[in-house]
């Protein structure tokens, strides 16, 4: 049996994100953080499908942009978010790429948040209801649980 150094076989298994003694003790906070990440998203696409035109109408208002294109864009923006949700629960599965997937995650996170962010402060943010507020503030918190997650993975 050759002796092979723990960095010689860190080195062999480049796809192994988090080492062994780590993995154990994240991998429940992290999955428990993803757990609510799908929630908050669960929560807000709710929100929002139940009620497309109202939130069309707080957001869109003053761009008249159609109701078609509201429900098309839930609906690209949830085939992407479930893309990555799958991709994200492989990587966290197997322990493979994890860093790489955390990082796109947030990423994701961060730039649908920035994207709703121009869209409030285009309208007039006095005239938000209740959901619209819900809605920003679910995006806010899935984005610092993707944070969180992706330092976890860092360290």
């Amino acid at each position: 049996m050759p002796n092979i150094s723990e960095d010689e076989l860190r080195a062999l298994n480049v796809y192994q994100e988090v080492e062994t003694y780590a993995w154990l003790r994240l991998r429940y906070r992290i999955t428990v953080r993803c757990l609510l990440v799908l929630a908050t998203f669960v929560v807000r696409g709710i929100l929002v499908s139940t009620a497309p035109e109202h939130f069309a109408y707080e957001v869109f208002l003053s761009s008249r942009v159609s109701l078609e294109y509201i429900t098309d864009m839930i609906f690209y923006r949830t085939i992407i978010a479930v893309s990555l949700a799958c991709l994200y629960g492989f990587a966290l599965y197997k322990n493979h790429y994890l860093r790489s997937v955390s990082m796109i995650a947030l990423m994701a996170a961060v730039a649908l948040l920035w994207g709703d962010l121009q869209m409030f402060l285009l309208s007039s943010i006095d005239r938000f209801s209740p959901l619209a507020y819900t809605s920003l503030g679910l995006r806010i918190v899935a984005a610092i649980l993707l944070a969180l997650n992706y330092f976890d993975v860092r360290r």
